[in-house]
């Protein structure tokens, strides 16, 4: 089994946080500081760089002003 971050899965999970951070008008730069993390974090994360565990999904969420069990329940429906 391949590592999470190169599976076709990963691809999708990590499209969907970059289209929720620009839907709720956020650049990397202020979702990071709304984190309390480098700008580079979320440029990291955005180009697969990182692995995103669940907390930090769940945070980042809260972030955009977004459910994360909404999220979630659209990731699965996007894997279809």
């Amino acid at each position: 089994m391949s590592k999470t971050i190169h599976r076709d899965e990963y691809e999708v999970l990590i499209e969907m946080v970059r289209t929720m951070r620009i839907r709720s008008g956020l650049k990397q730069s202020e979702l990071s500081e709304a984190l309390g993390r480098p700008q580079s974090f979320i440029s990291n994360l955005e180009r697969k760089l990182l692995r995103i565990d669940v907390l930090q999904l769940r945070d980042i969420c809260k972030a955009c002003d977004r459910s994360f069990a909404g999220f979630c329940r659209e990731f699965e429906k996007n894997l279809g």
